[in-house]
C-alpha cells in the first residue's frame, strides 16, 4: 500500500481535512476518542472502529473501546486479546508498533486462510466475526500508546480507503503530539505558579494562561509593548490585552508593578525553576513556550 493520497477525491479530503479540524480543538484524548467513535464511522465506514490503549512497550492491552454492543461484546475478551496479540500478523512483522505510526491493513500480512488459523482469531476475532481491519499507533506517550483500527466483517478495504485512513492517521498524530506537549508545559507551568505565588505572596498565578506566562516572559526582558509584540508576532493592542489579563488575576494596577513583582520574584527564584536558567530575566532571552492546540 502507498501513504500518497493520489486516489483521494477533492471531496474525500474535504471531509478528511473537516474531520481533523473537529479533533484538533479537543482538549483530551477523551475528547480525540469521542471524536473518532462518533465521526470517523461516518467517513470510512466499517463495521466497528475501535480505540485502544495500549502499554508503551505494546506488549499489554490496557482498554478498548468500541461504539455500540461492540463494546460489550469485546470486553470480555481483553484477556485472550493479551494473551493472543503477539500472534497477530502486523505485530509479527513488527507493523504499526514500529513507531512510524503508518497505517497497516491486516490482508498485507496474512490471507483469510491463515487469519483464521491464528489463535487471535478463534479466541478473539472469530467471537466478534472480524476478518478486515486497518489499524495505526498515533499517539506514543511515555507510559501508553493509543492505538486505532476500524473492522469490517464481510469486505476488505479498497486502496482509496487505505489512502484515506492513512490521511487522518497522519493528522491524529500530529494532534497527539501537540496535545501531549500542552499536557507536559501545563504540568510545569503548575509547578511554576506554585513556587511563584510561595516567593511573591500574590495569589493569581495559577490562573494564567500559557500565553500569558509567554508574555510574562517577554515582557522581562523587553522594554516596551511593541517589543513584545514584535517578537510575538501579534498586534500591541494583543499584548495590551494579556497584560490587562494578568494584571487583574495578580491584583495589580499598572505595567510597571508587574514589573517589579517578576524583577523582585525572578531574581530570587532558584536557577532551577528559571526556564532561562540564570538568576534573573532581565539582560536574557524570554522562556519560550510552544504553541499548543486550546491555547488562549
Amino acid at each position: 500500500m502507498t501513504s500518497s493520497f493520489n486516489l483521494l477525491s477533492h471531496r474525500d479530503l474535504g471531509r478528511a481535512r473537516s474531520y481533523l479540524r473537529t479533533a484538533a480543538s479537543a482538549k483530551s484524548f477523551q475528547e480525540v476518542q469521542s471524536h473518532f467513535l462518533e465521526a470517523l464511522p461516518r467517513l470510512l465506514p466499517s463495521e466497528s472502529p475501535c480505540w485502544d490503549v495500549w502499554s508503551a512497550d505494546h506488549s499489554e492491552v490496557y482498554e478498548l473501546i468500541c461504539p455500540g454492543d461492540m463494546t460489550r461484546a469485546i470486553t470480555p475478551l481483553v484477556d485472550s486479546i493479551n494473551a493472543t496479540i503477539p500472534t497477530h500478523p502486523v505485530v509479527v512483522a513488527g507493523g504499526w508498533v514500529s513507531g512510524e505510526h503508518s497505517p497497516a491493513l491486516l490482508s498485507n500480512y496474512a490471507s483469510s486462510r491463515q487469519i483464521r488459523e491464528l489463535p487471535l482469531y478463534r479466541e478473539v476475532y472469530r467471537n466478534i466475526d472480524i476478518e478486515h481491519q486497518i489499524v495505526a499507533s498515533f499517539g506514543s506517550l511515555p507510559d501508553r500508546n493509543f492505538i486505532v483500527s476500524i473492522n469490517r466483517k464481510t469486505r476488505d478495504f479498497s486502496t482509496a480507503e487505505f489512502q484515506l485512513f492513512d490521511y487522518v492517521a497522519s493528522g491524529m498524530e500530529r494532534i497527539s503530539l501537540h496535545l501531549d506537549r500542552k499536557f507536559k508545559l501545563e504540568k510545569r507551568l503548575r509547578l511554576l505558579a506554585a513556587s511563584l505565588h510561595q516567593r511573591s505572596g500574590i495569589a493569581g498565578w495559577r490562573d494564567l494562561t500559557i500565553r500569558e506566562i509567554e508574555t510574562l516572559g517577554r515582557l522581562a526582558t523587553c522594554r516596551r509593548v511593541t517589543d513584545i509584540a514584535e517578537a510575538d508576532g501579534v498586534s500591541r493592542y494583543t499584548v495590551a490585552e494579556r497584560l490587562g489579563s494578568i494584571r487583574n488575576k495578580l491584583g495589580l494596577e499598572t505595567t510597571r508593578q508587574l514589573r517589579a513583582v517578576l524583577q523582585e520574584t525572578f531574581c530570587a527564584t532558584d536557577p532551577s525553576l528559571d526556564p532561562t536558567q540564570n538568576t534573573c530575566f532581565v539582560g536574557s532571552s524570554p522562556p519560550k513556550i510552544e504553541p499548543t492546540y486550546g491555547d488562549t
